[in-house]
């Protein structure tokens, strides 16, 4: 493995300047990737890294492929090169994907983004979209670069999963008209859908008789899965939340959640290690106290009480809602047809 020690290497004053400009990037068609998580990702679902560099005593990857270049540096010399306070040990020099607009849309829904500045909200979005199974994300003119290392970080992966594309209106407004445009034969063949659908249908029919007897034979171990759920400040967000319902705005939220997970974790703790006047000192002191009724795997869940959430009331409501359509379905083999529609036995 190679070892860098010297802040003047040239290597290291490339990662500073891809990890500071966006003319870099841009020039040499690359971008930073930061983190364990990050780099797994690039590794699962994108091409090789051209470069890995990794803090001393970290292992790289086990599954990096043979003949990506890697580099150990210092710990303090990877934390001059990141762009977080708290470096997570390694980062990969990814290739940046063509981001002109295509030639035709692919088939599904697209997400387009409209002056969208701000590089955090653009990741978190293109992890939505890549969450509901969009077929693309298109950029245009005002919004933050895709591939800066905010935006990067905040798509939590989706960036090496869901393409993007940066145009015009012109453009996108051109794009769209082509699909709509072409003739009803190529139409067809992009609405070409059934033997999808058969497949799954075989796909469902071997599968659901496994899964039926693994859900019911599987035993959970409540008490573990209570302890582990809320470790690794995976309550942050919970504390943001919570503070915008308290008439907290989010961009400020979201910056005093982020300051708690410095503290706890700059003192080796959990955020409900902290104590009130931990809190007190980063929250309105009015609220402080308050925060603590989300820390807790309960409370977390307890917090999500709109349709559709993770609350016990919702749930319940969500369970008797599947059941009542499994009845309604069940009702279906038996029916007869009468035109477009049917009749349950009975109805007719």
């Amino acid at each position: 493995m190679e070892r860098i020690t010297s802040r003047q290497n040239p290597l290291i004053t490339r990662l500073r300047r891809l990890g500071a400009e966006k003319k870099t990037r841009r020039a040499q068609g690359v971008f930073l990737c930061e983190g364990t998580k990050l780099v797994g990702e690039a590794l699962r679902w994108g091409p090789p890294p051209e470069l890995l560099a990794v803090a001393e005593g970290t292992a790289p990857p086990a599954e990096l492929p043979a003949g990506v270049r890697v580099v150990e540096v210092p710990e303090a010399l990877l934390r001059a090169v990141s762009t977080v306070e708290t470096p997570q040990g390694m980062l990969a020099v990814c290739r940046t994907p063509d981001t002109a607009p295509p030639e035709t849309l692919p088939e599904g829904r697209l997400l387009v983004l409209d002056g969208v500045q701000d590089p955090g909200n653009v990741g978190t979005v293109w992890r939505t979209a890549d969450a509901f199974g969009a077929a693309g994300l298109f950029l245009l003119p005002g919004c933050a670069e895709p591939f800066a290392p905010k935006t990067v970080r905040a798509t939590m992966g989706a960036c090496f999963r869901l393409p993007v594309w940066e145009g015009t209106l012109e453009d996108l407004t051109g794009l769209l008209a082509t699909l709509k445009g072409l003739p009803t034969a190529y139409a067809r063949d992009l609405q070409e859908d059934k033997e999808a659908v058969f497949d799954q249908v075989d796909t469902l029919e071997v599968l659901l008789p496994a899964f039926t007897g693994m859900v019911r034979t599987m035993h959970f171990d409540g008490d573990r899965l209570e302890e582990e759920a809320p470790t690794g400040f995976a309550l942050a967000t919970d504390i943001a939340e919570w503070l915008v319902k308290n008439g907290v705005p989010f961009r400020h939220a979201h910056e005093l959640s982020g300051a708690c997970v410095k503290l706890a974790e700059g003192r080796g703790q959990e955020l409900w290690d902290l104590t009130d006047n931990d809190f007190t000192a980063f929250l309105p002191a009015d609220k402080a106290p308050g925060v603590r009724e989300v820390l807790s795997s309960h409370g977390s869940v307890d917090s999500r009480n709109g349709k559709g959430g993770t609350a016990y009331g919702r749930v319940r409501e969500q369970i008797a809602d599947a059941k009542a359509e499994v009845e309604e379905l069940k009702l279906f083999p038996a029916s007869t047809s009468d035109g477009s529609a049917y009749k349950a036995p009975g109805t007719f």
